[in-house]
C-alpha cells in the first residue's frame, strides 16, 4: 500500500548541498548544545509517492522536533552513480528520474510536516551517495534520524538486511524505526542491561517531553541458576542502576520489572500498546547489515510500536 501525498508544489524548491555542506550546517544550528541538535527524516519514494511507514516516521519525527523545539531536516539520499561518457543515454535518463523522485518523495514530506506541524522550521535535502554512508555521517551532527520500515519475515530480514536494520547497527546518534503501525497512546519501555544507562535516559527524556511513564525492563533467561536467588539479585541491581536517572527525572513515572525469559521476546511482548521501546546498542561492527545477533537488531522488525536503537 502506498500513500499519495499529491504533486509538490512548484513554488518550493529543495536544495542539493553536499553532504559535508550539510553536516557543518546540522552542527552549527546545534551551536555546541547536544539538545539543540537537529532532528532528521530520512525519506524515499517514487514521484511523490511515500509508502505509509515513510509518512509514519515523518510524523513521529515532526512531532519529537516540536517537543524538542529544534530543526527539522527532510533528508533523501540517491544513490548516484557517475556515468561514464560513453554509457548509452538511458543510464544518463533514469540518473535524472531517480533525482527527480527523490526531489518529489522530499517536496511531499515538507508538504505533511508543514500542513500538521505549520510552525516548526523544516527543511529539504537531496544528496547524492550510498544511503548508509551518507546517513552514518550525517549522525554526527543530528539529534535522531528517523525512517520507516517494512517488517519482514525472520529469514528475510536476516538474508537481506535493510537500510534501518544496517543504519541502527552504526550510526553515532540515536536512530528511531518506524513502520507503518497505528500510534498507540501507551509510554515507553526500555530494556536495561549492563552500560545502558544513556538509553535509559533516553528514554526518560521522551516521556518527560511528552507526559509519559516509563517501563524498565530486565529480561534475561538464567541457565543452572536458581531463580528465586537470580531475581532477587537482578532486581537489587537494576535499582542500583536506575539510582542515578531517578534522581535526575524526579517528574516522571519510572517503574522497573524483572523477566526471567528471552530478552528479546520479552522486550518485543512488552512494547504491544506502547508509544516508543528504547534499547541500546554497544557493539560496532565494519559490516553492520549483517549484524543480526543483537537484542536492538532482534527486536527491530517485530515490535509492535516504534523503536529507538541509542548507541551506548
Amino acid at each position: 500500500m502506498i500513500v499519495t501525498t499529491g504533486r509538490p508544489r512548484t513554488g518550493r524548491r529543495v536544495s542539493h548541498p553536499p553532504r559535508h555542506k550539510l553536516l557543518e550546517t546540522l552542527r552549527a544550528q546545534a551551536a555546541g548544545s547536544p539538545t539543540r541538535a537537529p532532528l532528521i527524516a530520512a525519506v524515499s519514494g517514487f514521484l511523490g509517492e511515500l509508502a505509509p511507514e515513510t509518512v509514519s516516521a515523518v510524523r513521529w519525527v515532526a512531532d519529537e522536533a516540536r517537543a524538542r523545539q529544534v530543526e527539522l531536516h527532510v533528508v533523501s539520499v540517491v544513490e548516484w552513480r557517475s556515468i561514464p561518457s560513453w554509457s548509452r543515454r538511458a543510464d544518463t535518463l533514469i540518473m535524472r528520474e531517480l533525482q527527480r523522485s527523490a526531489d518529489a518523495a522530499v517536496e511531499a514530506a515538507l508538504d505533511i510536516v508543514r500542513s500538521e506541524y505549520p510552525t516548526l522550521p523544516v527543511h529539504g535535502q537531496v544528496l547524492r551517495g550510498d544511503p548508509l554512508a551518507v546517513l552514518r555521517l550525517l549522525g554526527l551532527g543530528a539529534g535522531t534520524i528517523a525512517l520507516g520500515t517494512r517488517r519482514l519475515p525472520f529469514v528475510g530480514e536476516v538474508l537481506l538486511g535493510s537500510l534501518s536494520a544496517a543504519l541502527s547497527a552504526c550510526a553515532p546518534c540515536p536512530v528511531v524505526v518506524v513502520s507503518d503501525r497505528a500510534p498507540e497512546p501507551g509510554h515507553v519501555v526500555v530494556g536495561i542491561d549492563d552500560g545502558n544507562e544513556t538509553a535509559v535516559r533516553f528514554a526518560a527524556d521522551f516521556a518527560q517531553r511528552h507526559k509519559l511513564d516509563v517501563h524498565v525492563v530486565y529480561a534475561h533467561a538464567p541457565v543452572l541458576a536458581d531463580m528465586t536467588v537470580f531475581r532477587r539479585d537482578a532486581e537489587r541491581w537494576v535499582a542500583e542502576e536506575l539510582a542515578g536517572v531517578l534522581a535526575d527525572y524526579p517528574d516522571v513515572a519510572i517503574r522497573s520489572s524483572v523477566y526471567l525469559h528471552r530478552t528479546v521476546d520479552t522486550l518485543v511482548d512488552q512494547s504491544r500498546g506502547q508509544r516508543l521501546l528504547v534499547v541500546g546498542r554497544r557493539h560496532r561492527t565494519r559490516y553492520p547489515a549483517l549484524q543480526v545477533g543483537s537484542v536492538s537488531q532482534g527486536v527491530l522488525h517485530h515490535a509492535q510500536c516504534p523503536v529507538a536503537v541509542v548507541p551506548t
